[in-house]
């Protein structure tokens, strides 16, 4: 448990990566196909599993990899793994996806399960342990980088905004549009990420701004979930969304 950016989800990928079988599961496609790319790029063999995708990393003799990155709702109840990463597990609160982590919870068989997510969820996590006699041990980290709130609004507007800054806003529509404002009243270049932009979109979205090719990123709360992006200043465009 801890606050964003306390490292608690790379640990738990540490622990991962030395599994011959096992299984991240995340709240988003984006984060699990970010997660399988990673570990790509460190040689470690690992499948994409997600409700747009299924990439299966095969040997010389067609056996797929031990590890598998994907979406919370794909995670495989009959398949035994050594280790399981539950990530976002305050999620079980949410009342429409709510059941998968539940689910995932409850029915993966597993030697081990890593929950990451907020201290909020601890009590029901204890709960539920007790009734399962399972052995738990809590791990709590503390947040690396110091989290400011800027005193003032942006005085000059869209002129205010530098490299390094995320404008959140709550529909395509306004995202687009703050876009094409950005760019049109400054030199600013802009990534966006929503969550109906195609998983491959949403990867060339964040990695150019990562990599600095794009100055800011406009998005939507998508961006909440864990997504590792290099964000100096989150500016909110409302402080209300529309819940239905």
């Amino acid at each position: 448990i801890g606050p964003t950016n306390s490292g608690k989800t790379f640990r738990a990928l540490q622990k991962l990566k030395k599994a011959d079988r096992g299984y991240y599961a995340g709240p988003l496609r984006l984060l699990a196909r970010e997660v399988y790319d990673r570990f790509q790029e460190e040689g470690v063999r690992c499948n994409l599993l997600t409700g747009e995708e299924v990439i299966r990393d095969l040997d010389s003799a067609g056996n797929p990899a031990g590890i598998t990155s994907g979406t919370v709702e794909m995670v495989p109840l009959t398949q035994k793994f050594d280790g399981v990463v539950l990530d976002e597990i305050q999620m079980m609160s949410d009342p429409d996806r709510g059941w998968a982590w539940s689910n995932a919870l409850l029915g993966v068989r597993s030697r081990e399960v890593h929950l990451c997510g907020e201290k909020s969820t601890l009590p029901v996590i204890e709960k539920i342990i007790k009734m399962t006699g399972d052995r738990l041990t809590v791990n709590e980290y503390e947040r690396l980088g110091e989290l400011k709130v800027e005193s003032r609004p942006l005085s000059k507007g869209l002129k205010s905004l530098k490299k390094g800054d995320c404008i959140v806003a709550f529909s395509k529509k306004k995202i687009l549009d703050l876009k094409l404002k950005i760019e049109k009243e400054t030199n600013l270049k802009v990534a966006v990420i929503y969550g109906s932009l195609p998983p491959e979109t949403r990867i060339q979205q964040a990695s150019l701004f990562n990599s600095g090719e794009c100055d800011v990123m406009v998005a939507s709360d998508a961006i909440g979930m864990g997504l590792n992006l290099s964000i100096d200043r989150v500016i909110f465009t409302t402080n209300v969304k529309f819940n239905g």
